[in-house]
């Protein structure tokens, strides 16, 4: 009676792993996860790129147009902020309407003194944002609570000419990086390109125009077709496809 317990017993008797085989498939594992994991975070943190760009894009042009029609115009150039080349007006016209931390103006600050960088890597040495800016014509510059840096040039009198509407009246200039002294500080990731038109803010590298400025075509630095181009029109092509980084 003994002797058929113990059969019943082993018949149901499961096999453990060895810890050879345990070390196998612990292995299989980190070799797969060596493989997937950059690939994944990499996808991730593009994601979270295009967010920030996303918020950063919508809340400008918010600010910009309640900016706008609080001075009773439908256009920028309207409001009297472009009369000189003195670009803090602009920016302390929008402030209001957007989370601000700080505003450095022409002052030293709201940027960071390190390098910038190209989507293909090479120096584009931004950092001259971060000094200040003695006289009328240079950039001015604040920080969003977001930790963004926002970054305004404007162009006298709205002058600026880039080819066929919208880009036929350019008002500003607008660099921006989403997430502040925060790397990469590369143009095409965190760092994205804006024109401020005859009314509406515009991602760099939309429109073709009469010199064929898009980010599509083989242009210096505003082309994003790939890794490989500097990337200032990166925006435009995120917009275009979706709001994704599909670079």
């Amino acid at each position: 009676m003994l002797n058929k317990s113990k059969a019943s017993f082993n018949a149901f008797k499961i096999k453990a792993f060895t810890m050879a085989e345990i070390l196998i498939v612990l292995g299989i594992i980190g070799v797969v996860a060596e493989m997937t994991l950059p690939s994944m975070v990499a996808e991730y943190q593009k994601q979270v790129y295009v967010e920030d760009a996303k918020k950063v894009y919508s809340s400008l042009s918010d600010a910009l147009n309640r900016y706008m029609q609080a001075q009773g115009c439908s256009t920028f150039k309207c409001t009297g902020a472009f009369d000189t080349y003195e670009s803090a007006t602009i920016l302390n016209g929008i402030a209001p309407y957007l989370r601000v931390q700080k505003n450095c103006g022409r002052t030293q600050g709201c940027f960071y003194n390190s390098t910038s960088y190209f989507l293909n890597k090479t120096p584009w040495g931004q950092n001259y944002y971060n000094a200040q800016a003695l006289g009328n014509g240079y950039p001015s510059k604040m920080q969003l609570e977001s930790g963004a840096y926002v970054v305004v040039r404007t162009i006298r009198d709205c002058t600026g000419n880039n080819g066929s509407p919208p880009m036929d009246v350019l008002c500003a200039y607008i660099v921006v990086d989403v997430n502040g002294d925060k790397k990469p500080n590369t143009a095409g990731r965190d760092i994205f390109l804006m024109w401020m038109t005859k009314n509406s803010l515009v991602p760099y590298g939309t429109e073709a125009g009469i010199d064929a400025i898009r980010w599509d075509r083989d242009n210096t630095y505003v082309a994003c077709r790939n890794t490989n181009d500097p990337g200032q029109g990166c925006l435009a092509r995120i917009v275009q496809e979706g709001w994704q980084m599909n670079y």
